[in-house]
């Protein structure tokens, strides 16, 4: 905050190129998603997609009120999220492992 001419401001605490995000910190990233990246009087913030509390934000973007235990569940900046654990294309299977392919017995 701060004032001009008597009147207050508020101001953006980021510099250039920096993304402000809910809880106040700047950073030079933003993932979309699934956060999204939005712009306000030339500034750019960096939302949660998740408006209730207890959300989890999952990685395309949605909102759900669970996370299934096959995935990995995480706190960041007191949001919640689901994430994917495994890498690239690979499978998940029920207990808990990652694979490349999906062999009988799973479909």
């Amino acid at each position: 905050q701060n004032t001009f001419l008597g009147k207050d401001l508020c101001e953006y605490p980021c510099t250039s190129g920096e993304f402000l995000y809910w809880n106040g910190d700047c950073e030079a990233t933003c993932d979309d998603p699934p956060h999204t990246q939005t712009a306000v009087h030339g500034e750019t913030l960096c939302e949660h997609p998740c408006s209730n509390v207890g959300e989890f934000a999952y990685w395309d973007g949605s909102c759900e009120t669970e996370c299934l235990s096959i995935l990995t569940r995480t706190v960041d900046k007191d949001k919640l999220y689901c994430e994917w654990p495994c890498t690239g294309a690979d499978f998940r299977l029920f207990d808990g492992t990652c694979t490349a392919t999906c062999n009988a017995p799973y479909t």
